[in-house]
């Protein structure tokens, strides 16, 4: 059977808004689990089965707020992220999913280093 081995260090990539650095970081297992909480409380349920979101906003704009830090560690505020135009949120909200496990292929990968 083979070993598996990883690193515990949050994967990072550097993003340059507007000629500032910040930082995409990944979530923490537990900052992972209370976002998906938070969306299981948008989904609307029809006969058991999830049929869509009850509200957007802030959709985008909540997990990126757990993963985007400025040049000083501190995070982006919800509402900062809110006044982004909505191709840079949606690309950065597609990349923080990648990073996090988020979507249907990242779910299913292991990152194993």
């Amino acid at each position: 059977m083979n070993e598996l081995e990883f690193t515990l260090k949050l994967e990072e990539i550097p993003v340059i808004l507007d000629g500032k650095e910040y930082t995409l970081r990944e979530l923490t297992g537990q900052q992972r689990d209370a976002y998906m909480d938070d969306m299981n409380k948008r989904m609307r349920y029809v006969g058991g089965k999830a049929e869509g979101f009850t509200k957007f906003e802030g959709l985008q704009a909540g997990l990126l707020a757990k993963c985007l830090f400025d040049s000083e560690g501190k995070n982006v505020s919800e509402k900062t992220i809110q006044t982004y135009p909505s191709h840079v949120v949606q690309a950065l909200f597609a990349k923080a999913q990648e990073l996090s496990g988020l979507n249907e292929s990242g779910a299913e990968e292991v990152k194993n280093d």
